[in-house]
């Protein structure tokens, strides 16, 4: 693989030489896939030629499986390829690069992903005739097709240990006894009801409908309007707990306080002016008349009042914010536990920008922006209730323009809600779509530079951000209008006021024109403030309806029940003791309306026993896998050590089970967090894991040791690196009942016989399910099960089963290619 990007100009030479012709076509060894159609993802970029497009489509074996999708191959494979199977992403990405004409063909490992009959297909009908024109350098662990290649590299820790002929490494003996001689091609017209299954996988054509279920076209993300149905303030306010009415009670004492304050001020200004129209009279009659001005206890009054405006709007403004602090966080830790315990079919049907959408910008609006809009919209509505109690004081005829003033702020505000609402929902649906373009750049950046194709891709970049700009410029723009218009009135609202009392002067106090011209334009200033931040509060609701629909996914947790608490106290620390697994009569689909995938399976694993699954692909044998860990709906009895798993707890269920799937999965992180997240194990202990599967000498040579940085998904390391790691992930958990789904499908032959003699010593207890399509790798099984369509067709003793000369397993151990006949 490092060879292949440095044949890209992906790795940087740091001496020597690379030449490499212009154009170069590229196959990733992990198929990369973007959002769009299985049509788009092949041409990507290319003209389409119906006549080249079609013999790649039957070349590359998914003529069947494209017949099979909802849409043919204008069907939606989702984000990074969710819709597909495994070997149908990697046939869909051998397919893209031998679509383009180029005069170089860099294909990593395409063959590792499907089973020997598509391999010899891509072989014989895709590979073999291309390279008799183009330049093709293969990578591949599949060594049995070697021997019709003009030239072999044999790499060596990262250098060439030798390159020739097939003879000449083969008379070195450099491959040791890894390379078999070709089989014969086997006779697929024999049996055509069966030639579907060999090309096709049905459960993920079922995926493929429930991504793609309303229509060809690109689908909306949601329906905002039923969205917002929900009361999304009573979300948020329910959220921050009951100091939420404490915070409001708090809000109105201090909007009284300060109209008291107000009210105050404008009794002293009439107390002074009376006082200053009686200088002439004698301080004896003065001080008996009834506005006597008392000026110290006025300041007292006056300084209590202001001392407490501010204790109030301290703690007010203190504990509004801590509320909405902990309602942030709380509504983030229910959205975050949801998606992590929704159901498999939700990470199907959803993008990851609208995931990463959800915790990255609506989250951002609850935490920043909504308290602070909240915040003012109390403040201003008690202020414009304050405001119009003072107002009567002063004069009753100053309701009337007041009243006019706020129907007019309100027909403006429904305007503005009703423009920027939509305008807020467009903004947000634009932005999943160019948060998952972003991402599946830069997943798929060797492809494009491969392809040359940076320029289509920014082109569709900046069309996604058009579409998103273009609805946030839309918003800020009606934002600026609605405060224009706001100006405008307020203008003209205080315009009104002064002019009435010039007007109508006769016997108007100071202080009560002072007081209604204050009160009366600092209404139209905040109710112009209040308006728009309402707006805002409306508008940033919209982010916690779309949290709050995270927060309440559908769950693999099973309800509480009698038969469930029964279960529960069957299973100690220790379950499962034994390691049996028992299938009665289990149905499995992935949707509602979606086919069946297992149909009536029934089989007996005993403890301790060693199983192995094989089958064409799509026959269902992933499935058997998924349903013993519950990742999908089934009906039928799952039984582990005589109890029912529908029954148990996710957390005392999966854990006590381990899983070395196909494509390893690694943090970012140190390789310790890797192997022991949880810190359950001493470095001791870890090192012996890492010395069965070989990996002591090679993390010991890292910088760090066990502290040693893996990146992101384990690019640092090589496949069989990674594949190695999670096999010592898995030593360490030291379960009872162990499945490997096709754990060694990605890797090389030396890697192979390091996980097979690791498992033999570690997993030797331990009842041990294999799903493969390497027939070799089951063959010293206690059992095998062959699968079809979904159905068990034979089970058995694997060399009985091949002593019958006939039968599922014997055609598909004399079709395999890891055997010589």
């Amino acid at each position: 693989t490092s060879l292949l990007q440095t044949i890209l100009g992906e790795l940087i030479v740091s001496k020597g030489n690379v030449q490499v012709p212009p154009n170069v076509s590229y196959a990733s060894q992990e198929p990369w896939l973007f959002a769009s159609s299985v049509r788009k993802n092949i041409l990507f970029g290319e003209e389409f030629d119906e006549d080249r497009y079609r013999s790649v489509i039957r070349k590359c074996a998914l003529e069947e499986d494209v017949s099979m999708l909802k849409y043919n191959d204008f069907t939606k494979v989702g984000d990074r390829g969710v819709a597909l199977s495994g070997g149908q992403k990697a046939r869909v990405n051998l397919a893209r690069a031998v679509y383009k004409d180029a005069e170089v063909y860099l294909l990593d490992d395409p063959l590792s992903a499907v089973d020997s009959i598509v391999r010899l297909h891509l072989m014989e009908n895709c590979i073999r005739p291309l390279s008799r024109e183009k330049t093709v350098i293969l990578v591949t662990h599949c060594l049995e097709h070697l021997q019709e290649d003009d030239h072999i590299v044999y790499l060596e820790n990262g250098r060439v240990r030798h390159d020739g002929t097939i003879d000449d490494v083969e008379d070195l003996d450099l491959l040791e006894s890894q390379i078999e001689p070709p089989p014969e091609e086997p006779k697929m017209h024999d049996d055509p009801p069966d030639f579907p299954a060999l090309l096709n996988d049905v459960p993920n054509s079922s995926v493929a409908s429930l991504v793609s279920e309303k229509s060809p076209n690109e689908i909306a993300e949601e329906d905002m309007k039923k969205l917002l149905k929900k009361s999304s303030l009573s979300t948020f306010t329910s959220a921050g707990g009951c100091s939420s009415s404490v915070v409001i009670l708090f809000f109105i004492a201090a909007q009284a306080f300060g109209s008291a304050s107000d009210y105050w001020v404008s009794i002293w200004v009439d107390l002074e002016e009376h006082s200053y129209n009686a200088t002439g009279l004698t301080n004896e009659v003065i001080q008996r008349l009834p506005w006597n001005v008392n000026r110290k206890f006025c300041l007292w009054v006056f300084a209590v009042l202001i001392l407490g405006t501010m204790s109030v709007s301290i703690v007010r403004s203190l504990m509004h914010f801590f509320t909405c602090i902990r309602a942030s966080t709380v509504l983030h830790r229910r959205m975050l536990k949801s998606v992590i315990s929704a159901k498999m079919q939700f990470y199907y049907t959803s993008k990851s920008g609208s995931i990463l959408s959800r915790f990255s910008k609506d989250q951002g609006t609850v935490d920043e922006h909504l308290p602070v809009t909240l915040m003012d919209c109390f403040q201003v509505a008690l202020t414009a209730i304050g405001i119009l109690l003072v107002i009567p004081a002063t004069n009753v005829w100053l309701f009337f323009p007041t009243l006019s003033i706020i129907a007019v702020f309100y027909l403006l505000r429904l305007l503005y809600v009703r423009t920027t609402k939509g305008l807020r929902e467009i903004e947000g649906q634009a932005r999943s779509p160019l948060f998952s373009h972003i991402a599946s750049t830069v997943d798929g950046l060797p492809t494009i530079h491969s392809r040359k194709v940076e320029k289509m891709v920014t082109t569709q970049f900046d069309s996604l951000q058009d579409f998103h700009t273009s609805a946030w410029y839309l918003y800020l723009a009606a934002n600026r209008t609605f405060a224009f218009w706001l100006d405008f009135f307020c203008l003209m609202y205080n315009a009104a006021i002064t002019l009435s009392f010039v007007i109508f002067r006769q016997g108007v106090l100071v202080a009560d024109v002072g007081l209604a011209i204050t009160q009366c334009s600092g209404l139209a200033y905040t109710m112009e403030w209040g308006l728009r931040q309402s707006a805002e509060v409306e508008n940033s609701l919209v982010s916690v309806a779309r949290i709050a629909e995270y927060s309440d996914l559908e769950k693999d947790s099973p309800r509480i029940t009698l038969k469930n608490l029964k279960a529960r106290q069957k299973v100690d620390e220790k379950w499962p003791t034994k390691g049996s697994v028992r299938f009665l009569d289990v149905y499995m689909r992935y949707g509602k309306h979606s086919p069946w995938i297992l149909k009536g399976l029934t089989f007996n694993v005993k403890p301790g026993q060693k199983v192995g699954i094989v089958g064409r692909t799509g026959s269902g044998k992933s499935s058997i896998a998924l349903s013993l860990f519950r990742l999908v709906d089934y009906e039928g009895d799952i039984l582990i050590d005589g109890v029912d798993i529908r029954h148990l707890r996710l957390e005392d269920h999966r854990p006590r089970l381990t899983v070395i799937p196909q494509d390893p999965v690694l943090f970012s992180g140190t390789l310790r967090s890797n192997l022991d997240p949880l810190g359950e194990y001493e470095d001791s202990r870890l090192w012996d894991v890492l010395k069965k599967v070989e990996m002591a000498d090679f993390v010991g040579a890292q910088a760090g040791g066990l502290a040693m940085l893996i990146d992101d998904n384990g690019g640092n390391l090589s496949t069989g690196q990674k594949q190695l790691i999670c096999l010592a992930r898995g030593i360490l958990r030291s379960n009872r009942i162990i499945v490997l789904d096709e754990a060694t499908a990605n890797v090389d032959k030396r890697t192979e016989d390091i996980i097979q003699r690791a498992m033999k010593i570690s997993f030797s207890d331990s009842t041990v399910i294999t799903i493969a399509h390497r027939i070799h790798t089951v063959m010293e099984c206690d059992v095998i099960i062959v699968m079809e369509n979904g159905r068990i067709k034979q089970i058995g003793p694997p060399y009985e089963l091949i002593r019958e000369g006939h039968g599922p397993f014997y055609s598909l151990v004399k079709e395999s290619q890891d055997f010589r006949r």
